[in-house]
């Protein structure tokens, strides 16, 4: 029997970042949104516990998906599976592929144990990343304080279209975008009253602001970076065509739509 589960993506329409804090995490104020963009994962029975990904890159120990593994197998009784994950959503871009993963994975986990994770879930998916509580399934629009984990379910916004888009060459690793701001800042910035609103643009690489011009040269007008990058977002009517057009121009770049529901597991 397989189970099998959606894990979208998210974008940042807001993003301050604070001061370096004693616990080694930056204080952080953000809005998240949770977008139709999804990866697939598939639970097997097997003889033993794999993690595989359609990305070889994405294989084994080192996926977030083992560590809610091991650490869920800590609390409940487990069984042995095989779980594969259909990757679409870019690595590296700031779209908390990674963290969306992870979540997902912990509430099949929860699924097969009867329940028995519901009480140490969020604290077991704050142990894999400061994203991870978001995709637990509170609400596909939340506001994000401390170091991400203090979470406040945000009314879910109707449906909108849009566009995200990544340089295909460029991938952004997450601490090192930290370290860059901590680099040129004196201190943390004031917070603004309007989105969208990344920190990240000041040191965000120049193929993704390059990327974020294009899409307004072509009539994006609500638009900004996604995460720490690479990967940009814009609001735009005509998603399609907007995405088919940054195709042409050999950038990774699909339609996509905000959701108010994350989906359940299902099994076939």
């Amino acid at each position: 029997m397989r189970v099998a589960i959606r894990a979208h993506a998210k974008i940042n329409p807001y993003l301050w970042v604070g001061s370096l804090q004693a616990d080694g995490y930056h204080e952080i104020d953000t809005i998240l949104q949770a977008v139709e963009l999804h990866d697939v994962l598939s639970f097997y029975p097997s003889d033993a516990t794999t993690v595989r990904c359609s990305d070889p890159l994405l294989d084994g120990e080192s996926n977030l998906v083992s560590k809610a593994y091991r650490l869920s197998s800590e609390f409940v009784n487990l069984p042995k599976l095989d779980i594969y994950i259909e990757k679409n959503i870019p690595t590296q871009a700031g779209l908390g592929g990674g963290s969306s993963d992870a979540a997902a994975a912990l509430r099949v986990f929860d699924k097969l144990s009867g329940g028995s994770l519901a009480n140490d879930i969020n604290e077991i998916g704050l142990a894999c990343g400061s994203d991870v509580p978001f995709f637990l399934g509170m609400g596909t629009r939340a506001r994000a304080t401390g170091r991400g984990e203090a979470l406040q379910a945000l009314d879910a916004i109707a449906e909108q279209a849009l566009v995200v888009a990544k340089p295909l060459s460029i991938s952004c690793n997450t601490a090192d975008a930290y370290r860059r701001l901590d680099e040129i800042q004196n201190g943390p910035s004031q917070r603004p009253e309007t989105m969208p609103y990344n920190d990240f643009e000041r040191v965000a690489p120049c193929e993704s602001l390059e990327l974020l011009d294009r899409m307004r040269v072509l009539g994006v007008t609500k638009c900004g970076l996604c995460g720490s990058g690479s990967a940009v977002y814009g609001f735009v009517n005509q998603a399609d065509n907007i995405a088919g057009a940054l195709r042409s121009e050999s950038v990774w770049a699909v339609a996509t739509k905000t959701i108010t529901n994350f989906g359940e597991p299902w099994t076939l």
